[in-house]
């Protein structure tokens, strides 16, 4: 299983992944994204496909989600963020990965989730690609653990290929073959 680990680098608090309520320390396949405190740790780092999660920790998104004045600039960079994560979690995710939002409580969730709702019929292209849910502690595909254990979370899953264009064969004109005389 491999995890990258958004917003967040080593020399910040050591994560655990949390198996029948006791924390595991992750040994390999775990990446860091946060170009701001630690420059060397960036997307472009990671190769492409080749992650199972994305687990967001301490990213400065949740404005998105929260403040009521959509035309903030604190929210405007927010948004900005939120997309930026979500373009290059496509890129590094296998099909069928997961992007997971930790939050602090169901009401902030299920905020949220309405919200991320509301973009995909709307003309955010990036949210339409996803398909998202709500999951407790009982039901997210993993569960790291910093300082803070959580029990809410919005599940944004990437399409496996099958289901989204990608081995699926389309004739061209040249293979295409007509029946002239019928």
């Amino acid at each position: 299983m491999k995890i990258t680990i958004a917003c967040h680098c080593e020399k910040h608090a050591k994560p655990y992944l949390m198996k029948n309520n006791k924390r595991v320390e992750i040994k390999e396949g775990l990446s860091f994204v946060d170009p701001v405190v630690c420059p060397g740790k960036t997307w472009d780092k990671i190769p492409t496909d080749s992650q199972d999660y994305v687990w967001l920790q301490n990213c400065e998104i949740y404005l998105v989600f929260l403040d009521k004045e959509r035309d903030s600039e604190n929210v405007k960079g927010a948004s900005y963020r939120l997309d930026e994560i979500l373009n290059e979690s496509w890129h590094i995710l296998k099909s069928g990965g997961s992007v997971i939002i930790p939050f602090d409580d169901n009401k902030e969730t299920d905020i949220a989730l309405k919200y991320i709702k509301s973009l995909k019929s709307s003309e955010n292209i990036l949210l339409t690609r996803w398909k998202a849910k709500k999951a407790s502690a009982a039901t997210v595909p993993i569960h790291i653990y910093f300082n803070v254990l959580r029990d809410n979370f919005i599940v944004l899953t990437k399409p496996n290929k099958k289901w989204f264009g990608g081995t699926r064969k389309i004739k061209n004109r040249k293979t295409r073959k007509y029946n002239i005389n019928s």
